[in-house]
Formats: structure tokens, sequence, C-alpha cells
């Protein structure tokens, strides 16, 4: 986006992100319900890690569906209910809506497959309004 809106007055929005999976066993595939585990959370932080890094274009990003369907945050089954790891990695994260992205310089090992390279370890630093 760089090359053709240097200027940065583009932005962009995420729409529907998340792991997406096949549907649980014995569920009805139309549903999408699939279980949410430890997996999902780390994807999350890591979308959100990427969001942050990307603050000058990523203007508005949401997660897919948020309840009873993938990537849920909240599994709910009549009167009961459940939040799932992904709910609590936003939660860490919600007091850093509209901070202001701070510079890292993160030494990492990288993870190679192809010809695709990824860091080890992801991170994002913020400052809030109060410093």
């Amino acid at each position: 986006m760089d090359k053709y809106d240097p200027a940065k007055k583009v932005w962009l929005v995420v729409d529907e992100w998340g792991t997406w999976y096949d549907p649980a066993p014995g569920s009805n595939p139309g549903f999408l319900v699939q279980q949410n585990s430890v997996r999902d959370a780390v994807v999350a932080g890591l979308n959100l890690n990427i969001f942050a890094h990307h603050a000058d274009r990523v203007k508005m990003a949401a997660i897919a569906q948020m309840v009873n369907v993938r990537p849920a945050m909240l599994l709910t089954d009549g009167p009961r209910m459940v939040k799932t790891p992904t709910y609590w990695v936003f939660d860490l994260y919600k007091p850093w809506q509209d901070a202001t992205v701070l510079p890292i310089d993160v030494q990492s090992p990288w993870y190679h497959k192809d010809d695709v390279a990824i860091p080890a370890i992801s991170a994002s630093a913020v400052r809030d309004t109060a410093g």
C-alpha cells in the first residue's frame, strides 16, 4: 500500500480474522462450531501484535464471530457460558486500546518452512495516555 499511497491516506480494515478449522465432530457444519484452545489464543496474540505494528494503516480489525462460532471468545449452552483462551488474550490487550505504539527490537530465532520465515517471538510495546 505504501507504494501507491505513501502519505497513508487510505486505511486498512481487517475483517473476520482468526482461526478456522473443520466443524466440531457431530455438530451441524452450517453452525461453524469449533473448540477453542491455547493455539487460538496464540494466533489471536500474534494478530493483535501485527495490527499494533501496522497501526498507521490498520484502523479497525474485527475478529470473526465472537460467540459460539469460530473463533469464538465466548461459548454458550443455554444459561451456561465459558470464556475461551482467545477471550483472555483480548482481556490482556484491552488496556492498550488507542495507545501509542513504541518501536522495539526483538532478537529472536526464526522458524523456516519452504519459502516462509517467521520469528519465534512476537512482541509489541505501547504507551497509554497516562504515559
